[in-house]
């Protein structure tokens, strides 16, 4: 009687137990980026906007901008701080609510007339 008794409270857990599962959600936001002392005009940033839907709780943004470079002749010894802004959609909590986030790099000049800009 006992192992019975045993045996239908095993299946009856059985049968309740649901998995749970992360809702997807769109996130969205856009860049900006700002230049200080020791890096020339002919460097610049242009912003972006992105938008992008979660899969198994993780969301992958491929552009948050663009860097031109117009002349290689140039020496470059200076920092670069990009700002990103994103919300995430109404529904979650705080509804909706913005983060942002700054990180800076220093744009160094390479061998051939290069940039590089080092975000360690």
């Amino acid at each position: 009687m006992k192992l019975k008794s045993l045996l239908m409270c095993g299946l009856a857990m059985a049968a309740l137990a649901t998995s749970v599962q992360a809702q997807e959600i769109t996130v969205s936001g856009n860049t900006n980026g700002s230049f200080f002392t020791g890096v020339s005009p002919t460097l610049t940033f242009t912003p972006s906007v992105f938008t992008g839907t979660t899969v198994g709780g993780n969301a992958s943004f491929s552009n948050l901008g663009q860097f031109n470079l117009t002349a290689t002749d140039m020496t470059f010894n200076g920092s670069f701080t990009l700002r990103v802004d994103f919300t995430a959609p109404p529904g979650t909590s705080p509804d909706p609510v913005n983060f942002q986030a700054s990180v800076t790099g220093q744009v160094t000049s390479t061998a051939g007339g290069g940039v590089r800009i080092n975000f360690a």
